[in-house]
């Protein structure tokens, strides 16, 4: 029998050579997500020592965890029924990469948004789109001050503060991640 190690790098494989089965995709993502909570180390360590970082790997682990945690969350399976699905539907790699947010939504959220792209035939990264946040500039105003007041800044330190994520975000996308994921 294989190693953690060995079998979480055959999945991981898979998952970066866009293999995953489309009609098995639930069920890999759950064996996937099983095998990651076996690791000594995050996910995240895992990747990054053996070079494989990729949000893809990330999502299908996050899409594991949904559907994991929902076979026997009452909740969610009375929402799915409500909805026409006695049990829970089959996903895909695309729901999963741009659909399941796990630490921006709900499980009935995701869930939510996930019966979009099902059964309303929505396309799975309008889904995100709609989602995103999208402030007016009155909207930015009030939580920059709010910042300020909260950390007794200056408006010239609030300043640099935003002007230093603006560089690292328009100058290196992936640095900017980075720093968003350290948060």
């Amino acid at each position: 029998m294989k190693d953690i190690n060995s079998r979480l790098e055959e999945y991981i494989g898979i998952i970066l050579e866009n293999k995953i089965p489309e009609n098995d995709f639930n069920q890999f993502a759950v064996e996937f997500y099983i095998l990651t909570s076996q690791l000594l180390i995050s996910l995240n360590k895992f990747l990054t020592i053996r070079k494989l970082r990729s949000p893809k790997v990330l999502q299908v682990k996050n899409a594991g965890e949904l559907l994991y945690l929902s076979k026997d969350n009452i909740r969610i399976m009375d929402f799915l029924k409500e909805n026409s699905y006695e049990s829970i539907p089959q996903l895909t790699p695309q729901i999963a990469y741009y659909v399941i947010k796990k630490n921006k939504f709900t499980l009935e959220e995701n869930w939510k948004n996930i019966l979009r792209v099902l059964r309303d035939k929505e396309n799975p990264s309008k889904v995100v789109s709609e989602n995103k946040y999208k402030f007016t500039e009155e909207q930015k105003y009030i939580i920059k001050n709010e910042v300020k007041d909260r950390l007794n800044l200056e408006e010239h330190e609030i300043n640099w503060i935003l002007e230093t994520i603006r560089k690292v975000k328009s100058r290196d996308r992936e640095l900017f991640e980075k720093f968003k994921a350290i948060l």
